[in-house]
């Protein structure tokens, strides 16, 4: 018998190697999607945590306008963050935190002498208080002003 051996034909394991290769390539690929994903809401946390806590803080140090300014921001991001997935890390979009810093300006408005923008961050205050379930008697503008001089005092500047 004559085996004739035909040198085209790539062994079994020149196949394996060249499939290891290409699964290793391909989570590479998977991975560095993952991570870039990973730090983009990272930075959006980081983001939305310095911004929450330069509102609260402003709210307590600064002036109207400059807490009003920095409430606004806040609210702003945490409204553009709303529907973006979140796998890794949490943001302060809370019913919660929405609570504080919508009653915040609503008092900042009022006390500013602004009723309509007042009266709609009122209501949305109240909306998220609603939301929380935790608050079941905080119905009106007393019992709203009332939480947050429990949380922040009274601060008029």
């Amino acid at each position: 018998m004559n085996i004739k051996y035909n040198k085209s034909q790539i062994s079994p394991l020149t196949w394996f190697f060249i499939g290891l290769a290409t699964g290793l390539a391909g989570m590479f690929f998977y991975q560095m999607g993952v991570r870039d994903k990973y730090a983009q809401e990272r930075a959006d946390a980081d983001f939305d945590y310095y911004l929450s806590r330069k509102a609260f803080i402003a709210y307590q140090t600064e002036s109207k306008p400059v807490a009003i300014f920095a409430l606004s921001e806040y609210l702003a991001n945490a409204e553009r963050l709303r529907g973006k997935s979140r796998s890794f890390v949490a943001t302060t979009d809370s019913p919660f935190w929405m609570l504080q810093a919508h009653a915040l300006l609503a008092r900042l408005y009022a006390e500013s002498g602004e009723s309509k923008l007042s009266a709609q961050h009122l209501e949305m205050a109240l909306g998220f208080a609603r939301a929380t379930g935790t608050y079941p008697l905080m119905t009106n503008q007393a019992s709203l002003w009332d939480f947050i001089n429990h949380h922040y005092g009274t601060v008029s500047k």
